[in-house]
């Protein structure tokens, strides 16, 4: 019942809209566009984990037609497909576009809360033909699917939602080729068909440098367990500094292509210059919902408190040593039962990371310095740990681990990758654990 009294609402605001909407004179321009009008709709970040950063789309429309109002969507997937979560983790995902009515575009986020703001873009008659042109050439070169939702309007009449499905993919990349960087890509060979160009706003006096895991930062604020999973994924090439200038470049992520295109101007061939957006205004004026705070422990609480417990731990595991035999046994139960758990955790993270940095396509994991710490020859000693710690004098395998949390502390001092506070409390257990397993291995055997 909530959804229909939605696509109701929906429904009623699309005329509301269309009837507030004014028809607008290019600047500089021997002819409008107001039979086409262009527009760079952004979607709000919103409450699901692919929904986390927004979407990007173009809609093209003809306020006097009712029926050519569509929206350009690069953003289709499917998680019906086979193994889609395998391919997601190795880079192996095909994203399509999508031609549908804005009525049927705007319902998915009605329905999640999301605001989608729209940018009316000030282009001329023939951008905006070639736009439309280069767009329906996906579908009408490949052949597509079309797909029918019949719907009843509030005055009873019936209506029909369309949208159609070309039988194209792209390879989806998260960092360079997505849905905002389709959209902004498009839009900007539609300008220069007709000899002009998009100038960003200048930003040559502004020394502020970002990075791109800063930016993806912005919008995983509030999913803490989310951004420690990228944050583990990533390697350093989101960690280069960029200026803001540079950033320009970059349109990976829809709030900040919709904030450059607010500011760009469009160059004409006489050297006059107009703005890039003529209007923005709301096109589903909701204002979200707050995105709820986690009541579950951040990562950095929950690994932290562990690393305290685990320096607890070794230290009554230490003075043990001058107790009977029963404690001392106690405490090796304890302390084995960890080590054994946690090698074993840490070994299958950085299996996940080693396929990732050998196999995956995606961008920015070729290189990670977690390896470090995070390794799958942990989990062959942990195999291997009850028969060297009976048979040795001292844990070789141990010594190695403590060398690797070394150098994990060396990468983060010497600022060669960005690291998450949860992956320094884990580092530093790994360091107290193996260090405390070289030292004792020799005197447990006589025990």
């Amino acid at each position: 019942m909530k959804f229909v009294f939605r696509l109701l609402w929906l429904w009623l605001l699309l005329p509301a809209l269309a009837t507030a909407q004014r028809s607008y004179t290019l600047i500089g321009a021997d002819e409008t566009a107001d039979s086409m009008r262009v527009s760079l709709l952004t979607c709000a970040p919103g409450h699901k984990i692919w929904r986390l950063y927004g979407h990007t789309a173009v809609r093209i429309d003809n306020p006097k037609e009712h029926k050519n109002d569509r929206v350009y969507n690069y953003g289709l997937f499917s998680f019906g497909k086979p193994d889609f979560l395998v391919k997601f983790i190795f880079g192996l995902t095909d994203y399509s576009m999508g031609r549908e009515s804005t009525a049927l575009f705007l319902s998915t986020y009605l329905n999640d809360d999301m605001p989608v703001t729209q940018q009316v873009l000030n282009l001329t008659r023939q951008q905006a033909e070639h736009l439309q042109g280069e767009l329906d050439a996906v579908l009408n070169d490949n052949g597509f699917e079309r797909k029918t939702i019949v719907t009843e309007r509030l005055d009873g009449t019936p209506d029909t939602l369309v949208a159609d499905v070309p039988h194209w993919h792209y390879r989806y990349n998260f960092l360079y080729d997505n849905c905002t960087t389709r959209a902004v890509e498009a839009i900007v060979r539609a300008v220069e068909s007709t000899g002009e160009k998009i100038i960003y706003p200048s930003l040559e006096i502004s020394r502020q440098t970002v990075t791109q895991r800063e930016m993806i930062h912005e919008f995983t604020a509030g999913s803490p367990w989310n951004e420690l999973g990228q944050d583990f994924l990533l390697g350093p090439e989101v960690d280069r500094r960029h200026s803001i200038r540079q950033m320009t470049t970059l349109n990976f992520l829809p709030v900040y292509a919709q904030n450059f295109f607010a500011g760009a101007l469009i160059k004409g061939r006489d050297g006059r210059t107009r703005s890039l957006v003529s209007e923005t205004e709301p096109l589903l004026p909701f204002v979200g919902k707050n995105r709820a705070e986690s009541r579950s422990l951040s990562p950095s609480v929950v690994f932290w408190t562990l690393s305290g417990l685990v320096v607890l731990l070794t230290l009554g595991d230490l003075r043990s040593r001058k107790k009977s035999p029963i404690t001392r046994r106690a405490w090796r139960i304890w302390t084995n039962a960890f080590d054994t758990v946690f090698f074993i955790g840490m070994g299958l993270v950085g299996m996940l990371l080693s396929f990732m940095v050998i196999w995956s396509q995606h961008p920015a994991v070729g290189t990670n310095w977690l390896l470090t710490i995070c390794h799958p020859l942990l989990l062959l000693h942990a195999a291997l740990r009850p028969l060297i710690r009976r048979r040795w004098q001292r844990d070789p395998g141990a010594l190695l681990m403590a060398a690797g949390a070394a150098l994990y502390f060396m990468a983060l001092f010497g600022g060669w990758q960005h690291f998450p506070s949860s992956a320094t409390a884990l580092a530093l257990i790994l360091l107290i654990r193996s260090l405390a397993s070289f030292f004792t291995t020799g005197r447990e055997a006589r025990a």
